[in-house]
C-alpha cells in the first residue's frame, strides 16, 4: 500500500526509452525528486518511437505501464498527476505581436498591459494545429525601440511580441492517450521539450537575467533548442540528428551492427579529433561471431566530430537566420544523452564562438544520484515548468500556492485515480 503523498511526474517518451520522474513538495519548501525510471525498448521496438514520434501506441503504452509502475514503486508513492514532454518534427514556431497606441503618451499601466496579454492568448491556428506554448518573447516601444518592461514608459504606443510553439493536433493526441488510455487521465500539462531543460538547469534569477543562454538537448533521435534571453523564449527548435544516426554512421563506416556503432560511440567517441591517436587501434565487433577487427581510434573520432559538427551549425544557421545568434551573450547548455560524448564541450564552444559550455544540471532541488544524469533533464524540467506556472494562477509564491492549491486539489482526485488504477489492473 502506498504513502499518501501528492506526487507529479515528469515523462518523456523517448527514441530509445521510457523515463519517468517522481517529485514532491517538502515541508520545508524544497522540492525533491523521490524516484523514477527508465525503461528502455526491447530489441525489436527501437522504432516504435521515430523522431518524438509515436509509431506503435501498443507498444509504448505498455512500457510507460511499466515506467510509471516502476517509478511509483522505487518512491513507495502514487502518483497524483501528470506532466509529459512533447517533441518532434512536427514542431514549429511563429511569432506574433500586437500593437497599442497610447493617448497624450500616457505611459500604459499594469491593467493595459494585463489586456494586452490577454489579447495574445486568444490567438488561435487552424484546428489542425495544437499551440503548446505561447509566450513573450519581445517589447517594443515606439515601433522598434526595444525594452524589458512596458509599464511606465513614455510613448506613442506599445508592443509585445510573443513566441508560438505549436505542433500537430493529431501527433500531440496520440501521445496525451498514451497515458490516459493507462491512467484514465489526461496530462495535466505539456511542454516541448526544447523548452523544458531551461527550468531544469537555471534558476529563476538566472533565467530571468541574462545575456542570451542556449539550450540544447541532444537525446537519441532528435535534438531540440531554445534561447532565452533576459527571462523570455526569444526562439526554439529542433533537428532530426541524435545519438542513433551518429550510432549508424559508425555503423556503416566501418561495416558493424548497428548495436556495435551505438557500443563504440559510448566507449570510444570523441567529439574532437586527437590526431596522436592515429596509431590507436580498438578491437569491434564485426558482426561475425569468428572474427573481430580492429578500428582505428581516430576514424572513430572523425565520424563522431563531423556529425556534431553539422548539429551544432545548423543549430546557429538556424538562429542566425532568425537573427537571434547575436543574442546569445552568456553560455551554452548541453543536456541529454549525447551532453555524455567526449570533449563535445570543446566542439560546441568552438562552433559558437568561445561562448561558454556547461553540462546540464539540475539545480535547487533534493535529487538522487542515480538520476542526476543529464539524460533526465527533460523530464525534471516538465514538472520544474509546471510547478513555475501555477505561480501565475494566483496571488501567492510558487511553494505556498503549490502546498496549498495543488494539495487540495490533488487530495480529491488522487482516490478517484486509485479506483482506475485498481479497475484497469494497474
Amino acid at each position: 500500500m502506498f504513502s499518501k503523498r501528492y506526487v507529479s511526474a515528469g515523462i518523456e517518451i523517448g527514441t530509445n526509452s521510457i523515463k519517468v520522474l517522481l517529485a514532491e513538495l517538502r515541508d520545508d519548501d524544497v522540492l525533491s525528486f523521490i524516484g523514477g525510471s527508465e525503461i528502455p525498448y526491447p530489441d525489436g521496438a527501437v522504432d516504435k518511437v521515430m523522431y518524438g514520434e509515436i509509431e506503435n501506441s501498443q507498444v509504448v503504452g505498455e512500457l510507460l505501464r511499466e515506467a510509471l509502475i516502476k517509478a511509483e514503486n522505487s518512491a513507495n508513492a502514487e502518483i497524483s498527476n501528470y506532466h509529459i514532454a512533447i517533441t518532434g518534427s512536427h514542431i514549429s514556431n511563429k511569432f506574433h505581436n500586437e500593437t497599442r497606441p497610447t493617448e497624450k503618451k500616457t505611459p500604459p499601466t499594469e491593467d493595459d498591459i494585463i489586456n494586452l496579454e490577454e489579447s495574445l492568448q486568444q490567438y488561435s491556428l487552424s484546428e489542425s494545429n495544437y499551440i503548446i506554448h505561447n509566450v513573450r518573447r519581445k517589447m517594443f516601444i515606439n515601433n522598434t525601440h526595444e525594452v524589458r518592461e512596458l509599464i511606465g514608459q513614455i510613448c506613442n504606443n506599445y508592443r509585445q511580441e510573443n513566441l508560438i510553439i505549436f505542433g500537430n493536433n493529431e501527433i500531440i493526441e496520440k501521445t496525451t492517450k498514451s497515458l490516459s488510455s493507462i491512467t484514465g487521465h489526461n496530462p495535466d500539462s505539456i511542454t516541448f521539450s526544447g523548452i523544458a531543460p531551461a527550468y531544469a538547469t537555471l534558476s529563476e534569477t538566472e533565467r530571468e537575467n541574462n545575456n542570451g543562454i542556449l539550450l540544447i538537448d541532444i537525446g537519441e533521435g532528435i535534438t531540440e533548442f531554445s534561447l532565452i534571453h533576459n527571462g523570455n523564449f526569444i526562439y526554439a527548435g529542433q533537428k532530426p540528428i541524435g545519438c542513433r544516426q551518429i550510432a549508424n554512421d559508425l555503423s556503416i563506416a566501418f561495416g558493424v551492427p548497428f548495436a556495435e556503432g551505438r557500443r563504440l560511440l559510448i566507449k570510444n567517441g570523441e567529439a574532437i579529433i586527437n590526431y596522436d591517436n592515429f596509431e590507436t587501434f580498438v578491437e569491434s565487433d564485426s558482426g561475425n561471431s569468428d572474427s573481430t577487427q580492429k578500428i582505428n581510434q581516430q576514424h572513430i573520432e572523425k565520424v563522431v566530430h563531423y556529425r556534431l559538427k553539422e548539429l551544432f551549425e545548423l543549430i546557429r544557421e538556424e538562429l542566425k537566420s532568425a537573427g537571434v545568434l547575436n543574442r546569445l551573450g552568456d553560455k551554452t547548455v548541453l543536456s541529454g544523452g549525447g551532453a555524455q560524448i567526449k570533449q563535445i564541450n570543446k566542439l560546441a564552444r568552438e562552433v559558437f564562438k568561445n561562448v561558454p559550455v556547461k553540462t546540464a544540471c539540475i539545480n535547487n532541488v533534493a535529487i538522487d544520484s542515480e538520476f542526476e544524469n543529464p539524460r533526465f533533464i527533460t523530464a525534471a524540467g516538465v514538472i520544474m515548468h509546471a510547478l513555475e506556472e501555477e505561480e501565475n494562477w494566483g496571488p501567492r509564491g510558487l511553494w505556498q500556492q503549490i502546498g496549498f492549491d495543488l494539495r487540495d486539489l490533488f487530495k480529491g482526485v488522487s482516490e478517484v485515480f486509485s479506483s482506475i488504477k485498481s479497475a484497469l489492473k494497474f
